[in-house]
């Protein structure tokens, strides 16, 4: 799967975590603090992602349309609104809470947290309590072709 379609698919899921948010709170139309830090995380997660999915960058310059480099610009463009998305959940203890884990102090170990659950099959989440659910540390990153 494409990384714009990876992305979307992101994006898509954050506003169903919204929606389900929404639909288990005791009173949607006054959720309370933690509920609406919760709601308002997941509209960024999702926004920002689905902008990212659907970045298509068009330079009005032919140099730098043709430009070797334009590929790449344009990803580290996509990473970052990918990342301001993803920084929205990791940077807020309440889905750490949300999610029955202790909030790691380090970002990269937020980070690596939440990957590690995101590559969890549905199906272990659903049928695992809350407490059960826990972030194995064996991600590794893998780097991009072409970087050094």
């Amino acid at each position: 799967m494409a990384t714009n379609q990876q992305l979307e698919l992101a994006g898509k899921k954050y506003g169903e975590c919204a929606k389900q948010l929404t639909s288990k709170s005791e009173n949607p139309n006054e959720p309370t603090a933690t509920e609406s830090e919760l709601l308002i995380a997941f509209g960024i997660a999702s926004d920002w992602t689905r902008r990212a999915a659907a970045l298509d960058i068009d330079y009005s310059s032919r140099l730098m349309r043709r430009a070797k480099k334009t590929p790449s610009v344009s990803e580290m463009v996509r990473f970052g609104l990918a990342w301001s998305g993803m920084n929205a959940l990791f940077s807020r203890n309440s889905i750490f809470d949300l999610l029955a884990i202790r909030a790691p102090k380090s970002e990269l170990d937020r980070f690596k947290a939440l990957v590690a659950i995101s590559l969890s099959s549905p199906t272990q989440l659903d049928s695992a309590a809350p407490q059960q659910v826990r972030p194995n540390n064996s991600f590794k990153p893998t780097p991009l072709r072409g970087a050094a």
